[in-house]
């Protein structure tokens, strides 16, 4: 495989090819070469991970330094075997002590479009905002807006490299050190695992497509929303709380779902707390009137207390608790349980 520092007759080919010695990036290994021809050309795995650049640290390598390991962290939490997993950085060489230049980034799609061809991945994983450009996904909504989905993309540097690729994008694992959120770390293995279910061909719909919700803004929105799930039948939910502990936390707000439709709303959101700048302790004021709320309690326990609407959930018991301590409404009925039902 040829690297910034073979495609051009051992000149460099940008300025961060002068920073550092040769290098050979293979799997998710990278070791430092001489002068050759003769390197080993990385072989398919069935998911290619892009990241920025190597780290500062380890400035010489793209398969070692801090961002590498916890990303096998994460590779192992989300049960993916590091052997089917391809690494390598949007440039291969680390800038000294700054983000790669947009010239420095083109100078390196080739080389990335050379990986792309031989490593032929199932999936490729975008790991944190610099490396969408290797899809040209920014001004996209970013990362927070773009995670949790499966894009079909062309890579669009090289012409002759016409293959639609699933792209899966996730945050950079240098986010977890800055903040050590056990929240962000299941967002970025269930991204993970996300990219497994598209290699397995285990997803129901491997084309993920933007889901339509509506924000309750009064008792009218409410009414149609319930109304809306007794006519299907069956719905998801979940709450959001401020922080642990939930029983001691506000919970800010619901969400519902209740299917999927091409030309329909089908997910709604039921805000309980607003953001106060004047207000005590956490900021915040209640989105509702205390009549209001009793109002909204009391005709949510139509669908929680009907045992004939099954009810879904991640982890439904602690949603259960939390709706059950702060407005003290019991859940009936048949339950499903994504989280115990994945395992």
């Amino acid at each position: 495989m040829k690297t910034c520092k073979t495609s051009l007759g051992g000149v460099p080919a940008c300025n961060l090819g002068s920073l550092t010695k040769w290098i050979q990036v293979v799997g998710s290994q990278a070791s430092l070469t001489g002068l050759k021809q003769d390197l080993e050309v990385p072989e398919h795995h069935p998911i290619m991970v892009i990241a920025k650049s190597p780290d500062m640290k380890d400035k010489l390598t793209i398969g070692a330094g801090r961002n590498i390991d916890k990303l096998k962290d994460l590779l192992a939490l989300a049960t993916i075997s590091t052997d089917d997993v391809y690494v390598t950085g949007l440039v291969k060489c680390a800038p000294p002590r700054r983000n790669p230049s947009v010239q420095e980034i083109k100078a390196c799609m080739p080389h990335l479009a050379d990986e792309l061809r031989t490593v032929d991945p199932e999936v490729v994983v975008l790991m944190g905002s610099d490396a969408l450009r290797a899809f040209n996904l920014t001004g996209q909504g970013g990362v927070n807006h773009l995670h949790g989905q499966v894009f079909k993309k062309a890579f669009p540097h090289d012409d002759e490299l016409t293959k639609e690729y699933n792209i899966v994008v996730t945050m950079d694992p240098n986010a977890l050190y800055m903040n050590p959120d056990p929240r962000l770390e299941g967002m970025m293995v269930k991204d993970l695992r996300l990219a497994k279910s598209v290699v397995e061909g285990k997803l129901i719909n491997p084309e993920s497509k933007p889901t339509k919700y509506k924000l309750i803004e009064c008792l009218d929105d409410l009414w149609w929303m319930l109304d809306s799930i007794k006519a299907k039948g069956v719905f998801a939910f979940d709450t959001e709380s401020r922080s642990l502990p939930w029983s001691k936390e506000p919970m800010m707000c619901m969400s519902f779902c209740w299917g999927y439709g091409e030309n329909e709303i089908t997910a709604a959101l039921l805000p309980l707390y607003n953001h106060d700048p004047d207000g005590e302790d956490w900021k915040l004021k209640s989105t509702w009137s205390n009549a209001a709320r009793k109002v909204i309690v009391e005709d949510l326990k139509e669908i929680f207390h009907d045992y004939n609407i099954p009810k879904i959930a991640h982890n439904i018991k602690y949603d259960m608790c939390v709706i059950l301590k702060h407005l003290g409404i019991n859940t009936n009925g048949f339950l499903f349980d994504t989280m115990l039902m994945h395992h």
